[in-house]
């Protein structure tokens, strides 16, 4: 706390104040420490000259200090208090401030006529500490009311420096909204990416399916003409042939139920197809306003993705299917077990476990990780490195780590805890962090004001599995840091493809 003098009017003549202005009948002037700097200066520099029982003894022990002594209120108070004090002392330290050029100027200069004039020159050239000492310590006309405007403008500056720092952290915070808004758009252009490129898989699979179709046409016309060929041929073996005819009718009603199935898939591929483009188009609109995407998005989003890549391995599976009972149909004239192959090829039509099966085999690994050769992932010299790699989603298990870390303090103020450590991760390092609380009542998720990404889990849903869902939406190319001490959630998330960290080592590298 800044230190404060009283300067009463007594002290000085009453004929050297006029009455014209209303600083000759103010009773008390306070003026601030840090404008009587230079005077103090000069006493603490008389202090370290004179021998310590030359001193007053109020301030023999400030001798023993160096110059940064100056920086506490108490010294300061106390140097000042001795020049009130003690005439002797006042005297040196008189003759030591005047020693100095620009002082013995200033106090030449002065004149009572000219105190706000002067004063104002004195607050542009940031000479007011040195105005204001002289003043102090020689007591000219008009004096006091120059003291004043000192202090006026000392307010003044304190409230300018003030503003400054506030603009500069005002702009220091657009910033980072700026480089969240861009991180943001660039994530939804990889999403809009990913849907351009399924819908022209698609619909080079639709084009493949057309032609394999007229390929089967082709080859089931041709084998009608071998039936009828065979019939003319085979004659006198009219039983036989009629056996066969009756083969080749069952062989076709099959061909045409499963000509039903290719329509029904045709179908259930364009609906499919219709709500992916849905879901997509939801997507690219939340992430370009800024929405925060809800549980059940999150899991629309999934299943779209799954359908999509369903789609593909149904086409495919039913068309190989549909090839190998065309290559059967062929030869069925001659092969009685021709009906055994359809029906067996029929029954062999790809479930949707089969499509999951392919899914799982068939998934894209992630990018991971990158830590630096010869460290731990958990050392603090490997997370500052770790957390300034490109694209890095860091997912945080909101009251394992502060449960862990702060599990002395309340609720609220665990979550203040974790949401600060988060901010400095993410201030510092620029990262993308995402702070996952099981679910609160909407007082408890008001409370929370902060730039980092809170979410707060459905009712019924745990946060680990919000985190699970966030890893699989997440796109392949973003490397993904899972923050927690529970062994069942890191296994989980390294099974996705993703390292994990105790909240130990976060909370360390945070503070």
């Amino acid at each position: 706390m800044k230190a404060s003098l009283s300067l009463r009017t007594n002290e000085v003549n009453s004929t050297q104040m006029t009455d014209s202005h209303p600083a000759a009948e103010a009773e008390i002037v306070h003026l601030p420490d840090f404008l009587l700097m230079p005077l103090v200066e000069a006493a603490f520099a008389v202090i370290k000259k004179n021998e310590e029982s030359e001193l007053p003894a109020s301030l023999r022990r400030i001798s023993h200090f160096d110059s940064k002594a100056l920086n506490h209120a108490t010294a300061r108070t106390q140097i000042i208090q001795s020049l009130h004090a003690n005439g002797d002392f006042c005297a040196l330290v008189e003759e030591e401030f005047f020693q100095r050029v620009e002082v013995s100027v200033a106090y030449q200069e002065w004149s009572s006529a000219r105190a706000a004039d002067i004063v104002a020159q004195a607050a542009t050239r940031n000479d007011l500490p040195l105005l204001a000492s002289m003043l102090w310590l020689k007591k000219p006309s008009q004096y006091l009311f120059a003291l004043g405007l000192i202090v006026g403008y000392g307010s003044l500056a304190v409230l300018e420096n003030e503003q400054r720092d506030s603009q500069r952290a005002e702009e220091t915070r657009l910033k980072h909204l700026q480089t969240s808004y861009e991180r943001e758009k660039s994530r939804a252009d990889l999403l809009h990416a990913d849907v351009e490129r399924l819908e022209g898989e698609l619909r080079e699979e639709r084009k493949s399916r057309r032609v394999r179709e007229q390929r089967q046409e082709s080859q089931m016309t041709a084998l009608q003409k071998q039936v009828d060929l065979h019939d003319e041929v085979v004659g006198r073996m009219k039983e036989a042939k009629d056996r066969q005819q009756q083969r080749v009718e069952r062989e076709a009603s099959r061909a045409h139920e499963l000509e039903a199935r290719l329509r029904v898939a045709h179908e259930d591929a364009r609906g499919k197809s219709e709500k992916i483009t849905q879901l997509q188009e939801q997507l690219a609109s939340a992430l370009s306003s800024d929405m925060e995407l809800t549980y059940e998005d999150l899991q629309n989003l999934i299943l779209a993705q799954r359908g999509a890549e369903n789609i593909s391995h149904t086409i495919l599976k039913i068309m190989n299917k549909t090839r190998s009972i065309v290559s059967d149909n062929s030869s069925v004239v001659d092969t009685p077990q021709s009906s055994t192959n359809l029906n067996s090829a029929l029954s062999q039509t790809p479930s949707k476990s089969d499509f999951e099966k392919a899914d799982t085999k068939d998934q894209e690994k992630r990018t991971s990780v990158a830590v630096p050769p010869g460290l731990a992932l958990e050392s603090d010299a490997a997370l500052r490195i770790v957390f300034t790699q490109p694209d890095l989603v860091v997912l945080i298990d909101g009251y394992n780590v502060s449960l862990n870390s702060f599990g002395e303090l309340s609720l609220e103020l665990q979550r203040d805890r974790i949401v600060a450590c988060a901010t400095n991760i993410e201030t510092r390092y620029h990262p993308s962090c995402v702070i996952v609380f099981d679910g609160q009542s909407s007082s408890t998720r008001g409370r929370i004001q902060s730039k980092i990404h809170v979410v707060f889990s459905p009712a019924g849903i745990s946060a680990d599995d919000v985190i699970i869902e966030r890893i699989r939406v997440t796109p392949l190319e973003c490397p993904i840091l899972v923050v927690t001490s529970d062994r069942n959630l890191s296994a989980r998330a390294r099974g996705l493809g993703c390292q994990t960290i105790s909240s130990k080592a976060f909370v360390s590298v945070a503070k």
